[in-house]
């Protein structure tokens, strides 16, 4: 893991290209444009309707041991008190009810992991250039890009930002001797344990860490001193989860199911889907990696005993990565189905062990062929943004249904009664199907949306299948009725599309 692990290296040897860092850079700022687009017409989606409707009462940040300190009943199921109760609080002091403020922070945590990704290639040894499109290829995976959207997603990306800064300052520490690298890591893990549970894994992605910079600890003295550097990690993960598990008070929500672990086949199935939601989804980009990690080998084989040093520091970086990556995927390893946020915290193992093949391929052949591998290091990375995700998300916003519905109340029904039902009608010709009002729904917090714009408790809102009768205690004449069409399209509609009522 230093600097110069093998004779004949070019690390900070021969001077980087400009104009390599200039198109890297290009690449870099253009995707941070597109997501800024995409941000700036985004809207608030599903879960942030609960956060925000507890970031307006004041109390609840007030009374900062309720927040972190939860002995009694909270709010969430889940323990994150940075990225829910802080995030979301400071954001409605700063933004209030405009969600691109909190998307724009979002963004610039998730670019910042990039820097990071970027200074712990360059601490594990990679070459600047490889290293600057490893950082690149890592903003670029489908999970972050895509989860990033949506504002609750901060749970995720706020942890991975914080994870990568607590790997880069043990690092230094393990390599340098810096206590004060030390002692910051230990408070960048107690942040991330706070914003995340997946961080309960963090300490062994140190020991990995450790044991690869003390050369695998092969002797018992090199072992216990790998041991020694993560103690004091491993104590407050060990406070943490005492707390997290024994001490902290019910939850007003019940866990969903979807977090329930269940073991079986599927678990080996889950890891190829895992790596195919990190190169988005395509077989072929997998294969082209595999490729590339196979040539980067064969290439080392070919050298010989002269190879051996660099051979050496592939099996130590690759020892983390491998390491590093299942240790991401262990809180989720029995879920019978892949979702894209559970990868988010295996992007930057999985682009660290590819970016480790690629510093191979350049070191050996950046002598005789130094240009012709920095135009196939761009031109890798110009194949590895998913431009069709990219123009998909850009026309599939998905806070579009929830914002268009609540511009249509502002402007449509100023002097709305109070305990005023929102009805929105569905499942005949013309109007959306039962599958779109239930992703209607899901995107409205299951309603919680009008809560947060219109503090009144008793203001409802029902999908309601045309076919049907209005629930029970729902009087006509207090309902705002509107059809919700195909593509989740919200229209104004009027008591003539609604089901006869009981006299």
């Amino acid at each position: 893991m230093a600097r110069e692990p093998f004779a004949g290296s070019s690390v900070g040897g021969m001077q980087s290209s400009r104009i390599f860092f200039i198109v890297t850079g290009t690449a870099a700022g253009l995707l941070f444009g597109w997501c800024v687009l995409v941000a700036y017409r985004e809207w608030f989606v599903g879960d942030d309707f609960v956060f925000l409707s507890a970031a307006q009462v004041p109390k609840a940040w007030t009374l900062w041991k309720e927040t972190f300190l939860p002995f009694d009943k909270r709010l969430w199921w889940s323990y994150r008190p940075v990225t829910i109760e802080v995030f979301f609080r400071l954001g409605f002091l700063a933004f209030g009810l405009h969600p691109f403020g909190y998307l724009l922070v979002s963004l610039v945590v998730r670019f910042c992991s990039g820097a990071l990704v970027y200074r712990l290639a360059t601490q594990l040894g990679f070459e600047r250039r490889v290293a600057a499109v490893t950082a690149v290829l890592s903003l670029c995976r489908s999970p972050s890009l895509l989860e990033g959207f949506w504002i609750s997603a901060f749970q995720h990306i706020g942890t991975q930002c914080l994870l990568l800064l607590t790997v880069s300052l043990f690092v230094d520490y393990a390599q340098r001797g810096r206590t004060g690298a030390q002692v910051a890591s230990c408070v960048t893990l107690l942040l991330t344990l706070l914003s995340n549970e997946l961080g309960a894994t963090l300490p062994l992605v140190l020991l990995f860490a450790s044991l690869c910079e003390n050369g695998f600890g092969v002797s018992a003295r090199g072992f216990l001193r790998s041991v020694f550097r993560v103690v004091p990690h491993f104590l407050i993960t060990a406070v943490y989860l005492v707390l997290r598990l024994k001490l902290f008070g019910p939850v007003a929500l019940e866990a969903p199911a979807l977090y329930t672990p269940a073991l079986g086949w599927h678990v080996m199935g889950n890891y190829g889907r895992y790596l195919l939601l990190l190169f988005d989804g395509s077989l072929v980009k997998l294969l082209v990696a595999a490729v590339l990690a196979l040539a980067a080998i064969g290439s080392i084989v070919a050298g010989g005993k002269s190879c051996r040093p660099l051979l050496r520091w592939l099996a130590r970086v690759d020892f983390l990565c491998v390491g590093w990556f299942a240790a991401a995927l262990l809180p989720f390893i029995g879920f019978v189905f892949v979702h894209p946020r559970f990868a988010i915290n295996s992007e930057a193992p999985a682009c660290l062990l590819f970016g480790s093949f690629l510093n191979v391929l350049w070191t050996l052949h950046e002598r005789q062929h130094a240009r012709a591998i920095e135009a196939a290091l761009i031109c890798l990375l110009m194949a590895g943004v998913p431009y069709g995700v990219l123009w998909k998300r850009a026309n599939e916003l998905q806070g579009a249904p929830n914002k268009r519905l609540i511009e249509l109340l502002q402007t449509s029904y100023s002097n709305r009664p109070r305990g005023l039902c929102v009805v929105l009608l569905y499942g005949r010709d013309g109007l959306a199907s039962a599958a779109e009002a239930e992703d209607f729904r899901f995107l409205t917090g299951n309603g919680s949306l009008l809560g947060v714009f219109y503090r009144d408790r008793r203001t409802k809102l029902f999908v309601q299948d045309v076919r049907q009768r209005l629930p029970a205690g729902v009087n006509e004449r207090s309902c705002i009725f509107f059809a919700l069409k195909p593509g989740l399209h919200v229209e104004p509609a009027g008591l003539d599309d609604v089901a006869p009522q009981p006299g």
